[in-house]
């Protein structure tokens, strides 16, 4: 039997050894729980974290639980919460309900109840039923703490919700009060009215006649969304999709907007579409997202989703013929066509490859204008943009070259900012955008309109470290890409 367990390890120690993350993991198992050897931290916290390194699922939950409990190594909560995050974004069960814990504990992040929720909730959803006693603790905890103690009918609550309706559009001889508006649609809501709480969502994130308040406004718009409540499922969604008032999660962005889409939400279908075009929650899928604007357009006639569905047509069409070109190139004077190993044929800027961590390959095509955009770049920004195509397989050639050109952006900015007149930001038609470094964080708000100061929010919720004009560098970046999609 020992004999067995010793040609075990060995096995083990080589194929560790030769980088196979399965046999890292083991071994650090192993050495950690003292099966079949001495019992080692320091070796298991080694084969562990390597195998962590290569992306290996239960090492990087083994790793962010060490972070988590400070056992064998320094605890680190920035750590344990990246690990989890990237464990929920591959919709790993256990790692799901670990970054709800570490949501509903503020560790690693502010705390927050309605994120541990619809964590705790979905890793059910995925396969651990453990969370569940959980989600219905804290669900019990997020009630209303008070009931009435009467009964209210149905024909009461929306009474209550159309007084609220009457304020909020100034109907039935009623002037338009926000305040009034919400106090009304807030007891509809409390009873259980879907609308009244939308509303209620509605006006706590335009902050007029009332202060703005998004931690409220997706408090609310989760309670509308969970009852069906199809705009408010399209809010949710968007408040996900960019970190508003809850914790920023793609995937939980896609789901909430794939209900509002089914239950013909446009909105739901607009930020479905900037979805499937993008990539976030789902893999990019520019037929997808082009469907989901023409539907939007259908429902909402006043919207741009009608100039985004004509947009992608174009490119699409675009991308297809400069396909059957490449196909047509990649053609030997005999007729023969270059394979690559796996039979697959793949276009980098580079002619290399770009290899999935499962050993597949992802054909990347690329246009004559986005070629000549990566002639631009410099040494080392070409590493940049074949490493971001490497590790972030999903997105689209847009979106890897505008992170790009971000970093680009803030490494002009740490120059030009120690100019003399450098002393004030520059609006965003300038030429030049440079931002001032000790700028105050009040000082770059001051430049920017309401959405902007959402894209900002994300940025400082997403890099706590950043200073203020590095935010702003951010925000006009994306101004700048988002006014470049749209030409």
């Amino acid at each position: 039997m020992a004999t067995n367990v010793n040609s075990k390890i060995v096995r083990l120690l080589i194929d560790a050894t030769e980088g196979r993350q399965e046999a890292q993991y083991e071994l650090g198992r192993r050495y950690y729980l003292g099966d079949g050897v001495a019992r080692d931290y320091a070796l298991a916290f080694r084969y562990i974290s390597t195998a962590a390194g290569q992306h290996h699922p239960s090492a990087m939950l083994m790793m962010g639980r060490f972070y988590l409990d400070g056992e064998i190594v320094p605890r680190n909560e920035n750590a344990a919460f990246y690990l989890f995050t990237q464990l929920a974004r591959q919709n790993h069960p256990t790692g799901t309900f670990h970054l709800g814990y570490c949501y509903e504990n503020g560790i690693g992040v502010n705390k927050d109840s309605l994120t541990a929720l619809s964590l705790y909730e979905r890793a059910v959803t995925l396969g651990y039923p453990e969370a569940r006693q959980w989600a219905e603790r804290l669900r019990g905890e997020l009630a209303p703490k008070s009931k009435p103690e009467k009964p209210v009918s149905k024909q009461q609550i929306e009474k209550m919700y159309q007084t609220g309706s009457d304020y909020y559009f100034g109907e039935n001889g009623k002037k338009e009060r926000n305040d009034l508006a919400l106090k009304w649609f807030l007891k509809a809501a409390e009873l259980g009215h879907a609308d009244a709480a939308f509303y209620a969502a509605e006006i706590y994130s335009q902050g007029e006649g009332v202060a703005q308040d998004f931690n409220e406004s997706a408090k609310w718009a989760l309670k509308a969304a969970q009852q069906g409540q199809p705009d408010a499922q399209a809010l949710i969604g968007y408040y996900y999709l960019f970190g508003c008032g809850i914790g920023e999660d793609s995937r939980l962005a896609f789901d909430w907007l794939k209900k509002a889409a089914d239950n013909k939400s446009a909105n739901g279908l607009y930020y479905l579409a900037m979805c499937h075009e993008e990539g976030f929650g789902c893999p990019a899928d520019l037929y997808a997202a082009m469907c989901c604007y023409k539907a939007a357009a259908e429902i909402d006639d006043d919207s741009d989703a009608s100039l985004h569905a004509q947009r992608l047509e174009k490119k699409i069409k675009k991308l297809v013929a400069n396909e059957k070109q490449n196909d047509q190139t990649t053609n030997q004077p005999n007729g023969q066509t270059t394979n690559q190993p796996n039979g697959q044929s793949t276009n980098q800027p580079n002619g290399q490859t770009t290899n999935q961590p499962n050993g597949q390959t992802t054909k990347w095509t690329i246009t004559d204008e986005q070629l000549k955009e990566f002639d631009s770049l410099t040494a080392e920004q070409k590493k940049e943009y074949l490493w971001t195509c490497h590790f972030r397989p999903t997105w689209g050639h847009s979106a890897i070259f505008m992170s790009i050109k971000m970093l680009a952006t803030f490494e002009t900015n740490n120059q030009t900012a120690k100019q003399p007149n450098s002393q004030t930001a520059k609006q965003p038609n300038s030429q030049t955008t440079t931002f001032q470094k000790d700028m105050t964080e009040e000082q770059a708000l001051s430049t920017l309109n309401n959405q902007e100061r959402l894209w900002y929010k994300r940025s400082k919720n997403n890099h706590p470290q950043w200073l203020p004009y590095q935010h702003l560098g951010y925000v006009y970046s994306l101004k700048k890409f988002e006014k470049n999609k749209n030409k």
